[in-house]
């Protein structure tokens, strides 16, 4: 995008004044906050990790599967916020957030909330 630069409004303008343009380039893409970033694939202090937990349709399993991710996820302390989503089949997913929470994103949490039967997104 080009944008013409003027003197403001008001100012005397010389003949000698040269009016310059200046480029604007566009951003070649959507940025994303370095604490953020992650090179081990997990995500950092700062972003939010999404554990997904399909319902089966046994409310008691359902709700056994979401205290125990929610206390797995509580046992490793971190700077990471997360949210819980349940999965509903196609009938809506209900998304719980704990802003006051926070673990540590790494493979052996992952590993234990595999065995729990929840997926991270």
């Amino acid at each position: 995008m080009r944008q013409k630069i003027f003197p403001a409004r008001g100012s005397v303008m010389r003949e000698s004044d040269a009016v310059f343009e200046a480029t604007i380039p566009p951003a070649p893409f959507v940025s994303v906050p370095e604490h953020q970033l992650s090179m081990n694939g997990f995500t950092g202090p700062g972003a939010t990790l999404t554990v997904v937990i399909r319902r089966c349709g046994d409310a008691r399993a359902d709700m056994a599967r979401l205290e125990a991710a929610h206390q797995t996820l509580c046992e490793f302390k971190g700077g990471t916020s997360f949210m819980l989503v349940l999965r509903n089949g196609g009938k809506g997913d209900m998304a719980i957030d704990f802003p006051n929470d926070a673990t540590r994103d790494c493979a052996e949490l992952r590993e234990r909330l595999a065995a729990i039967g929840v997926e991270c997104g």
